[in-house]
């Protein structure tokens, strides 16, 4: 029996030195790097095919394709803010090959009651990665006409306060721009002053002409708002809804870039706390099960940065030449997932306030 027991020990010191060997160049002991979810993905977004963000989706579709050689499909469903197939997603196999584009959307679809659980809830969801087009930091101006009473914030706020309800603000419920503006209008308290008018898209640009003045406070994006900038005898921004005056992102030979630089940003008038706090960056991110593995994970989050690096990416590059061509965006920004669920969180209680919760 001694004998047994030694021979026993002896192939097991064998076999231990193999393992522990280092192969000729001590590479066995490094972690294999993770693979990419062995099938193809479907990719859930939740507005409809014919959405302007749509390209968010098929843009990181194409990426997937590209990089992996996997398919890459999109299925579209905007009910109930996403929630259906937030809730498709939930019974998929938890193996990475379902993965779900999310934006501010789901979280005001939560806090409405359409989303069962948040979108940052980690018992049913995590966030892979945060991407975004365009950079969620940038702003949303104030337009009003050229001869209002006001030309700033501070002027509005002293006229709102001394003509109640005068003011007319479009309110395009829904909008991620509307909840930029109800942020800082309710955080200021300058909301219960205003009267707020139920508007769409066209209205809106209708509503705000001076020919019209159905509106008399509207909010668009910077670039879309350039045009506004640049008929100073009709228009006039009152502040830019961004949290800095950081536009190193823009090209420099950017349409009416010297036109946005010029309109006084949320930090310019509040300065950095109250900016910050203020501010509703416009963040999308990529979430799956809770339960998909760390590893797959991972791999996921590399290949999905890797176009929100596009400056280090000699494909990424290449691929956004092929973008352009088809109307796509020229640019991605990638987002670290933890400030994404911290950022969805302080926001929750100011949605709430939005949606008179």
């Amino acid at each position: 029996m001694k004998k047994v027991i030694a021979l026993v020990l002896a192939l097991l010191m064998v076999f231990g030195l193999a393992a522990c060997g280092n192969g000729g160049g001590g590479n066995n002991n490094q972690a294999e790097a993770p693979k990419w979810p062995d099938g193809d993905v479907t990719l859930f977004f939740p507005y409809d095919e014919s959405s302007l963000t749509a390209v968010n989706a098929t843009t990181m579709a194409d990426w997937i394709r590209e990089q992996t050689g996997k398919k890459a499909e999109v299925e579209y469903n905007k009910t109930a803010n996403g929630w259906n197939l937030a809730e498709k997603m939930l019974k998929e196999d938890a193996d990475g090959l379902t993965l779900m584009v999310v934006g501010l959307d789901a979280l005001t679809g939560y806090v409405k009651g359409d989303w069962k659980n948040a979108p940052f809830d980690t018992t049913k969801f995590q966030i892979v990665t945060g991407f975004t087009q365009p950079y969620p930091y940038s702003g949303c101006m104030l337009i009003t006409q050229a001869d209002a009473p006001y030309s700033n914030w501070a002027e509005l706020e002293a006229y709102a306060k001394e003509h109640k309800d005068e003011v007319l603000v479009a309110d395009r419920a829904g909008s991620i721009m509307t909840t930029k503006l109800k942020s800082l209008f309710n955080q200021t308290g300058l909301s219960e002053y205003v009267h707020w008018v139920p508007a769409s898209s066209d209205s809106v640009k209708t509503g705000i002409d001076p020919s019209n003045r159905s509106i008399n406070i509207a909010i668009f994006d910077e670039t879309s708002a350039v045009k506004y900038l640049q008929q100073p005898d009709k228009y006039k921004a009152i502040i830019n809804c961004r949290p800095d005056n950081d536009f190193s992102y823009y090209a420099a030979d950017t349409k009416g870039l010297d036109d946005i630089k010029k309109v006084p940003t949320l930090f310019d008038v509040f300065g950095k706390e109250k900016a910050e706090q203020y501010n509703v960056p416009n963040t999308t991110a990529i979430i799956c099960r809770a339960e998909v593995p760390a590893e797959v994970v991972a791999q996921i989050k590399a290949v999905c940065d890797a176009l929100g690096n596009v400056e280090k990416s000699e494909d990424a590059n290449s691929f956004y030449v092929r973008q352009r061509v088809n109307g796509g965006t020229s640019k991605y920004y990638a987002f670290d997932a933890a400030d994404i669920q911290k950022e969805w969180q302080r926001l929750e209680p100011v949605i709430k306030t939005i949606e008179g919760k």
